[in-house]
């Protein structure tokens, strides 16, 4: 985790209904804010469970417009991508991750350069192989629910993490 965050927001999500439209809410404020203000690379962190992949999912489901799309995990595949004339969605969840050099035989640059969004589940497996976050997100279980956090620790993307109103 990076320490020197100067932006962070956070707040408790009861369950995942809340957690579904916390991540649906975020991507409406990505996709209604300026292009060159986007963030791109989400550095996603949290215990097994945590609910990484249960945010991701609603997240794209949101940048796509598509309430119904079936985005699947990528815990075998590593990498799944998603595109629309909307966005460019990569998702790759690296905790199966033995080397980090196995990102390359992957294609991951490829779809870095083609990506609008990209989000990292376990990136400290990538070995410092992976792009500097834009955005820290970290879940962590609380009771019944979880506490979300988002840090940013780099302009512009501080001043786009303060514009995000929490509800």
């Amino acid at each position: 985790m990076f320490h020197n965050a100067y932006t962070t927001k956070q707040c408790y999500l009861a369950d995942k209904d809340a957690t579904d439209s916390f991540a649906q809410n975020l991507a409406e404020y990505w996709l209604q804010s300026p292009v060159h203000t986007r963030p791109k690379v989400w550095y996603l962190q949290g215990d097994l469970g945590a609910g990484k992949t249960s945010f991701s999912q609603a997240f794209i489901r949101g940048l796509l417009k598509d309430p119904t799309l079936r985005v699947k995990s990528p815990t075998y595949t590593l990498l799944e991508s998603y595109a629309t004339e909307v966005c460019y969605v990569l998702h790759a969840d690296l905790y199966r991750l033995v080397e980090a050099e196995e990102l390359e035989y992957l294609g991951f640059r490829d779809f870095e350069q083609q990506a609008d969004v990209i989000l990292l589940e376990w990136p400290s497996k990538a070995g410092g192989l992976l792009p500097v976050p834009d955005i820290i997100l970290d879940l962590s279980i609380h009771e019944t629910g979880r506490y979300i956090s988002l840090q940013s620790i780099k302009m512009p993307m501080q001043l786009w993490l303060s514009g995000f109103k929490l509800s």
